[in-house]
């Protein structure tokens, strides 16, 4: 069965918030080692690096194109992909923080905050025991639904 080809688009709103967090934990770590030299710039900076990197990380694009899922990340430098009829099944999961005025505080200064405190996470299983996982609050616009026509599709087949 031959599958169009679908891609993503990244939304890079959540990411921007975790690399925003650990620029400022390197500034307040460059600023303790070059103006008030203290043991703990060290974890600062180390800190601040490791909260970077996870959120480049998390800036993926999900991809369907010759029967394969792919997924990108770390900005494209890093590609997994899977066969889409060794999927066994998938399971959509809501996540609701609409009961919490404080999560994603920083996004909620450059972004519609709103549309990130409720979204879907989805869990695809392969025939191996293996998972992938898809998390909405990456993906620009609505293109989810049409990966989950596609692995809906394959899953039925299968």
């Amino acid at each position: 069965m031959h599958t169009s080809k679908i891609k993503t688009k990244v939304d890079y709103n959540v990411q921007l918030q975790l690399i925003i967090i650990g620029f400022l934990l390197l500034i307040v770590g460059l600023y303790l080692e070059f103006y008030k030299p203290h043991r703990t710039s060290f974890w600062w900076l180390t800190f601040g690096s490791i909260i970077v990197l996870i959120g480049l990380w998390n800036v993926k694009t999900y991809e369907i194109s010759e029967n394969y899922f792919k997924t990108h990340r770390f900005l494209g430098l890093i590609t997994k992909q899977r066969k889409m009829n060794e999927i066994v099944s998938f399971n959509i999961k809501e996540i609701d923080f609409k009961f919490s005025p404080y999560p994603f505080f920083i996004l909620a200064i450059y972004a519609k905050r709103s549309s990130y405190l409720s979204f879907r996470l989805v869990k695809l299983k392969f025939t191996d025991g293996k998972t992938m996982r898809i998390n909405e609050n990456y993906i620009k616009g609505n293109t989810l639904n049409k990966l989950l026509q596609e692995v809906k599709k394959h899953v039925k087949n299968n």
